[in-house]
């Protein structure tokens, strides 16, 4: 289990539908976060929900998992009205509120009869998808929830805490496992286990795949090395990343990903051109690692309520100006600089000063949101110098060829 686990379950039984046991379930709920040890909030419980007990629960609080058990259908589930009647939540709502409002979710769990029938739409829902085929056995989905839990949060994997909970209730249950990034066809998937047993990383080649045939890459090696760099990178995936540059053995990848969880793509695959020297070779690798790792600072994926604790933000400026001292005053930086990309260079370390100048004015003010505006522009200017580079220094597909989207 990661720190930032979260798990919302919505209970729902309308007066007018068939008693089913929530209240076992809700006890079996509170024996897994006993036996384990959980924080209290980690697993967060709305009863007898409505449409307004949902949204307000979706808007208070990021969920890596949200699960809804009660009756539903192939339309929908069913949430309570105010007169305690039963009212239809449409499965094209379900989908809205979620892709809308819980961008990083992992994982949506419909524990409601036929709730498979409305996979086509319910896909859009989260990356991973369980539903239940055919009619829900109140005791077995009970047990079935008790092992999910019990299983993800000893091992934070969704696929294999699946296939333990299935394991135990077949076959008198059928929950379906869909991932989302399957369902569209097409496109060249690659899929890496970041660890044994782990749920798997989808990387998307489509726009890679004529770097890969124009530089005659033997697709195996490169995939060898693709899934042994994104093991030692994992760290790296579990936030939104644009663009990231990743150094693949002999080879540069271009990678963006919202939601890991869900697919990466690969924008480019590029190799260093022969005539540069290790020199520039070893400055780029320095740019390239110094950025992916300011790019995790704390402060950018930190709960919205820590951004108006100005030290997160000030740790971050002091590592944000220790990067800029390091990109104008180390003597490789700035011969390698002006010798491939001067005028980016230049640009680029004119942005950093000036945005992290106003980043410690608003700190100062109080002004805490547009510091972090500008710290985020200051960020910017660095990617854009490592950008630069990457394209002097290496050579992928003809650029005729390609997507321009580096």
């Amino acid at each position: 289990m990661t720190q930032a686990d979260k798990v919302l379950i919505v209970y729902s039984n309308p007066s007018d539908t068939d008693r089913l046991r929530l209240d076992k379930e809700h006890r079996a709920i509170d024996e897994v976060i006993e036996n384990l040890k959980l924080p209290a909030d980690a697993i967060v419980r709305r009863h007898a929900a409505t449409l307004e007990d949902v949204v307000k629960a979706l808007a208070e609080s990021d969920y890596s998992i949200i699960q809804f058990s009660g009756h539903g259908s192939d339309k929908g589930f069913c949430l309570e009205s105010s007169d305690s009647s039963s009212e239809l939540l449409t499965a094209e709502k379900i989908a809205g509120l979620l892709c809308d409002g819980q961008p990083n979710l992992k994982a949506a769990i419909f524990m409601s009869c036929f709730s498979a029938d409305a996979l086509p739409v319910l896909i859009k829902s989260a990356p991973y998808l369980l539903t239940v085929f055919g009619t829900a056995d109140d005791s077995a989905s009970i047990e079935f929830i008790r092992m999910f839990y019990t299983t993800y949060f000893k091992r934070g994997f969704i696929e294999s805490a699946y296939l333990f909970a299935q394991q135990l209730v077949d076959p008198y249950l059928t929950v379906v496992l869909s991932r989302r990034a399957l369902e569209s066809g097409g496109r060249v998937l690659f899929q890496v286990f970041p660890e044994a047993h782990g749920d798997p990383l989808l990387v998307d080649l489509d726009e890679a795949d004529k770097d890969i045939e124009a530089l005659a890459i033997s697709r195996e090696i490169f995939l060898e090395s693709l899934a042994r760099k994104i093991r030692v990178h994992r760290r790296i995936f579990d936030h939104p990343r644009d663009r990231a540059v990743l150094p693949i053995g002999q080879f540069i990848g271009v990678f963006s990903w919202q939601n890991a969880k869900d697919i990466v793509r690969c924008h480019r695959i590029l190799r260093i051109r022969p005539e540069v020297d290790d020199h520039a070779c070893n400055v780029w690798g320095d740019l390239a690692v110094t950025y992916n790792d300011v790019a995790m600072s704390k402060y950018r994926w930190a709960p919205s309520y820590v951004l108006n604790d100005p030290r997160q933000l000030n740790l971050a400026l002091n590592e944000y100006q220790s990067v800029y001292d390091y990109i104008v005053e180390k003597a490789e930086v700035i011969d390698v600089s002006n010798s491939y990309v001067p005028e980016q260079y230049r640009l680029s370390k004119s942005l950093m000063a000036a945005n992290l100048k106003m980043a410690e004015r608003k700190l100062d003010s109080g002004d805490f949101g547009s510091a972090v505006a500008y710290l985020e522009s200051a960020l910017s200017s660095f990617h854009d110098l490592l950008d630069a580079l990457t394209d002097a220094i290496a050579v992928g597909a003809p650029p005729t060829a390609l997507s321009t989207n580096i």
